[in-house]
């Protein structure tokens, strides 16, 4: 294990990657905590309605602006994507604790901080592996289309 001062890793210690501490399993575990007895932050319609309609408002307001740029190949199938992640927004299908993730990435695209948008998307990446199915690729192209904007 570590040895020297704290915070130092050993050559032998399980890499750390976003919070989560790689085990010889074939899951990761986390270093902090979800407030979920099994592990996987659950939906919660009552306080994520808000959010929903941030996200779903800022998706509408980035997608009419970045869709003129792109082939029409290209913006139907950005649409498609997204219309996957409306559908499971209008479907309670996602955790609150994403919910709070596609805010913050769509806050910060707003605001033009291309540093805190790679930050959010990485998270939604690491974090939120089982729940982002095809729409991330719409996702990743209106970020990418966004950001040349800016």
């Amino acid at each position: 294990m570590a040895s020297g001062k704290t915070g130092n890793k050993g050559w032998n210690d399980p890499p750390s990657i976003g919070g989560m501490v790689m085990t010889g399993s074939t899951s990761a575990t986390t270093d902090e905590s979800n407030n979920s007895p099994n592990g996987v932050a659950e939906p919660n319609p009552e306080t994520s309605s808000d959010t929903q309609l941030y996200i779903l408002e800022q998706l509408r307001v980035w997608q009419d602006r970045c869709a003129p740029r792109l082939s029409p190949r290209h913006a139907a199938d950005m649409g498609k994507h997204l219309d996957t992640l409306r559908s499971q927004l209008e479907s309670n299908a996602l955790s609150a604790a994403l919910e709070t993730c596609l805010h913050k990435l769509l806050s910060e695209l707003a605001d033009g901080d291309r540093s805190g948008v790679h930050d959010a998307q990485s998270k939604i990446i690491l974090d939120h592996a089982n729940e982002i199915s095809p729409w991330m690729l719409g996702m990743k192209r209106l970020v990418h289309e966004a950001s040349k904007l800016s």
